[in-house]
């Protein structure tokens, strides 16, 4: 697969046309072979492809041998070069690999430059490149130097051997490969460097001189340019052979994939070694500090890392200085730094790194042992263990009881808040909340977020009301609370609560209005945390707003987001949701088998934590549906009810109702009757499948269109399934005309909305409904019409024959006469190679 080559390709057929003896010269990987075999085809000439073996260079003329299928004896390098001219003629002579030829093969190449029509290749960091490159252009042989493919041509690559992948992904490949070819197919086929590849990657390592060595070294432990005065003698010859590249008056390692290989080959003594140079040379304090960390010297760590904290500007970098500092202190100062680095690191929304720093902790002092217990419950929690949250709140405010402080008040707040953030609600939730904000006002401490509280406790109490979304009277102003909450948090500069807050009044307003209400508020904290440095909180605000997009129906940009956020450090619980909506976007979007794969991760995170377990089975069964497999989605379903019998779970018994209807059973008549108006379509969807399976149509249609009314602007792919259904069911009464319009209607919003199963189901109710359209009839390379296009994708998403009769609305026959047809056009005998060959046409 050649691209981003047109121009030496174009040079190269030239050079090889006009007789002129050429060699590519480049990295291992880089593409030289590809190239060479593109140019033999695309001359004129006949080629005869021949190459050294690094385990054979021993072998005389072995390369020659390879090119002409015929051996030289013992010949001198002068007979032989007679022999290729007269074997080769008016043909082109391609050899690669020439720095592993042997002596014989060298020499004979003095004889053929310039007789006859020849390409090579050169690998750049061979220890016997330089010499060989430099006789061959005494020779007159032009030397070409291949360089990585640019940033756009290596995504390129990427998308053409991996057209699942989200854009995020894609860049982030094309960029660690550092526009290798080589790296990039490895990186996209598995994520990953394989053995094989990082053992290619030491050898080349290992060619180094020890000055270039230590030098690269040096540019693997800092991670970024460095002047080439600090990497000494060796930096030369790290440009040369191609393992560092200029940016910027700097040098910088070629890819990342060899700065990891570099600094996992360096010894203990080494490693504390060049982190101790680093480390004196550096200017900033808090890079200096992890250096001198990293060598040992935790004196000079401390002393660096606190004038690092004293001067950090924000947050999030006063967390990572103090978490140094903490390290390196001992005796009282580390069990004081350790508290201060835990409440930094939890301020700055990194729960887990701060529940890491605690575990160290060794103090016997019930007040610091207090608000221990308080921040390992904000991780506890994170990670949807609930049960440890609760008890060590509990734990919290006994322990806290007797001494000074707010710690208890803070925790006794903190545990109405999990309980009202969670499914535990009490009918006297209310009562509590008015009453813990009034002590909060009395003591002075923690007001802001006992308003929270009580603005949650009012959402929750007005939400319960008998008859559905409604109000109980005096509960109406929940949000006001919240405002307060926030902004109060704001003026105290408690960056933590306040993106807390903003959370969770976040996650009221999509229950009560949507997305359009939501995202507003996920906006202003990802802009906030963003200008704090707070990356985590940031990151998170980013994931609330993915988890937004895929309810208001932005799958592709949920898709995007989600695939760019999971490239990124996460705690477990931001990993897991954002999993859950790539997966869900993914099915979407129609692309099965990356939903399948998110899955898989989602599924493996899901062994703890009751709201975990839920979503991953919730997503299960959603994700089995649409992809044409009712009978896996209604198992998922009912586990998930038969596990959690006490939840309403409506999504969930949404989807468990269109799993029975695809597999012709009852559906029966609706069970639930949400009251949030978040939920306001479920019943009336439910209700719609139920008198369709009774044979109801206009009931169903009318049903269906109070659905879709009911999901508009809170749950965009509940409103496209209502849409296509109430048209679906208008056609089946036999009311063609109304029938089309709805269903031309779903058609539009569903392809603005990119949802594919929906748009396969709208189109076949179409040509059920008599509407004739002509087929996408273009032809691909091998004459493959547009429907057998279409089939062979789907297989290459990994959906089987019934899958695929299931999304196309057609029979499962129809799609083995299909694929066969396209696999005869092809050439090719099965259904996954027609698949592969449909790909590379």
């Amino acid at each position: 697969m050649l691209i981003g080559r047109q121009a030496e390709l174009r040079a190269l057929v030239e050079l090889v046309d006009g007789g002129k003896p050429v060699v590519l010269l480049g990295e291992s990987g880089v593409g030289k072979t590809a190239l060479l075999r593109a140019a033999a085809a695309a001359s004129t000439r006949r080629a005869f492809e021949g190459g050294a073996l690094g385990t054979l260079s021993w072998v005389p003329y072995l390369p020659l041998e390879r090119a002409l299928g015929r051996t030289f004896g013992a010949g001198d390098a002068a007979w032989v070069a007679s022999e290729v001219e007269r074997a080769v003629g008016h043909g082109l002579l391609v050899l690669d690999d020439l720095h592993w030829a042997d002596a014989g093969t060298r020499e004979l190449l003095r004889f053929i430059a310039g007789r006859l029509a020849f390409a090579g290749a050169l690998r750049r960091d061979d220890p016997a490149t330089p010499g060989l490159a430099a006789e061959l252009e005494r020779l007159g042989v032009v030397v070409l130097e291949l360089d990585p493919l640019p940033a756009d041509d290596a995504s390129d690559l990427v998308r053409r051997l991996r057209g699942d992948l989200a854009a995020s992904v894609v860049e982030a490949i094309a960029r660690r490969s550092g526009g290798n070819p080589l790296l990039v197919e490895e990186l996209a086929a598995y994520g990953r460097a394989t053995t094989s590849l990082r053992l290619a990657l030491e050898a080349r390592l290992r060619h180094l001189s020890p000055a270039a060595r230590e030098g690269f070294g040096l540019l693997a432990l800092a991670g970024r340019p460095l002047g080439r005065e600090l990497l000494g003698p060796g930096a030369e010859e790290l440009e040369a052979v191609g393992v560092a590249v200029a940016r910027e008056g700097a040098l910088a390692a070629r890819h990342a994939l060899l700065a990891e290989t570099a600094a996992a080959r360096l010894a203990d003594g080494e490693r504390r070694a060049l982190h101790a140079r680093l480390a004196r040379c550096v200017g900033d304090a808090g890079e200096a500090a992890r250096h001198h960390a990293a060598a040992g010297e935790i004196v000079e760590a401390l002393a660096r890392a606190l004038e690092a904290a004293a001067a950090a500007a924000t947050p999030g970098e006063r967390a990572e200085h103090l978490a140094v500092a903490a390290d390196a202190a001992r005796g009282h100062e580390a069990e004081t730094l350790t508290l201060e680095a835990a409440r930094a690191l939890s301020a700055a929304g990194r729960y887990g790194a701060a529940e890491e720093r605690l575990a160290r902790l060794h103090s016997t002092q019930p007040a610091i042992l207090a608000e221990a217990l308080l921040i390992r419950a904000r991780a506890r929690r994170e990670e949807d263990d609930l049960p440890s949250a609760r008890r060590l709140l509990d734990d919290a405010a006994e322990l806290a009881a007797g001494t000074a402080g707010d710690v208890a008040l803070r925790a006794r707040v903190e545990r109405i808040e999990l309980d009202l953030s969670t499914r535990d609600r009490d009918a006297r939730d209310v009562e509590r909340a008015e009453d813990v904000l009034r002590t909060a006002v009395e003591h002075g401490s923690s007001v802001a977020l006992a308003l929270a509280v009580r603005g949650a406790a009012r959402f929750a109490a007005g939400h319960t009301v008998e008859g559905g979304p409604t109000y109980a009277e005096g509960y109406d102003d929940w949000a006001e609370d919240f405002e307060a909450a926030i902004s109060r948090a704001a003026e105290e500069e408690d960056v933590e609560l306040e993106s807390r807050l903003r959370e969770w009044y976040g996650t009221c307003l999509l229950k009560e209005g949507g997305p359009p209400l939501a995202r507003p508020v996920y906006d202003e904290g990802a802009a906030r945390t963003e200008a704090l440095r707070l990356l985590a909180w940031h990151r998170r605000f980013r994931t609330r707003r993915a988890w937004i997009d895929l309810h208001a129906g932005r799958f592709r940009q949920t898709f995007e987001e989600a695939h760019e956020l999971l490239a990124e450090p996460l705690d477990g619980w931001e990993r897991f949701l954002l999993l859950y909506c790539g997966a869900q976007a993914a099915a979407d979007l129609g692309l099965a088998a990356g939903a399948r794969e998110l899955l898989a991760e989602l599924e493996q995170l899901a062994s703890t934590g009751n709201q975990r377990l839920r979503q991953a089975l919730w997503a299960r069964a959603d994700i089995e549906l649409w992809a044409g497999r009712p009978r896996q989605a209604l198992a998922a379903a009912d586990r998930l009810l038969e596990r959690f019998p006490n939840e309403t779970s409506t999504f969930v018994r949404v989807t468990r109702g269109w799993a029975l209807h695809e597999l012709g059973l009852d559906p029966g008549e609706p069970q639930i009757d949400p009251p949030e108006p978040f939920h306001a379509g479920a019943r009336p969807e439910l209700e719609g499948l139920w008198h369709l399976h009774a044979g109801r149509a206009v009931e169903a249609a009318a049903a269906f269109g109070r659905a879709s009314d009911g999901w508009r602007s809170r749950h965009a792919r509940g409103e496209l399934r209502a849409l296509w259904a109430g048209g679906e069911a208008l056609r089946r009464a036999g009311r063609t005309d109304e029938a089309v319009e709805r269903l031309l209607v779903a058609e539009r919003e569903a392809a603005a909305h990119a949802h594919e199963p929906v748009l396969v189901r709208v189109r076949r109710s179409l040509r059920l409904a008599g509407v004739r359209r002509s087929a996408a009839r273009e032809r691909a390379e091998g004459g493959l019409t547009g429907r057998e296009r279409e089939v062979l994708e789907l297989v290459a998403q990994g959906l089987s024959n019934a899958e695929i009769a299931r999304r196309l609305g057609t029979g499962r026959s129809t799609v083995e006469r299909t694929i066969a047809a396209a696999a005869a056009k092809l050439g090719v005998r099965s259904r996954v190679q027609a698949a592969a060959a449909l790909s590379r046409a």
